[in-house]
């Protein structure tokens, strides 16, 4: 997992190649973005033997702890070419607000 910051976003990037749209979830829950999926192992023929794998597969979790203040609305996700970009909008900073003293 990549996490880079702009002005306005955070930019996660996951890498999961062989591993469908549909095969993976993204949920928001108390400002920690989850993201999970299932990366499928691959068929060999009855006639192979595993000389040497790193390929990794089955089930995988990561959870990614983000700002207070992050919307829902503002979460998007795309998934191209075995990449998963997930843009989340920073939280606007609120101003201070100046507070009239009144007499008694």
């Amino acid at each position: 997992i990549d996490i880079t910051e702009t002005p306005e976003n955070l930019v996660i990037q996951v890498e999961v190649p062989g591993v469908k749209r549909d095969d993976i979830s993204i949920d928001f829950h108390d400002n920690y973005l989850i993201v999970t999926g299932d990366r499928p192992q691959l068929k060999k023929h009855e006639s192979e033997h595993q000389y040497y794998s790193e390929r990794l597969f089955g089930k995988f979790r990561r959870v990614i702890p983000l700002p207070k203040g992050v919307e829902y609305s503002e979460i998007k996700a795309q998934h191209q070419n075995g990449l998963l970009e997930i843009t989340v909008s920073k939280p606007k900073m609120k101003q201070p607000q100046k507070i009239a003293i009144s007499k008694l």
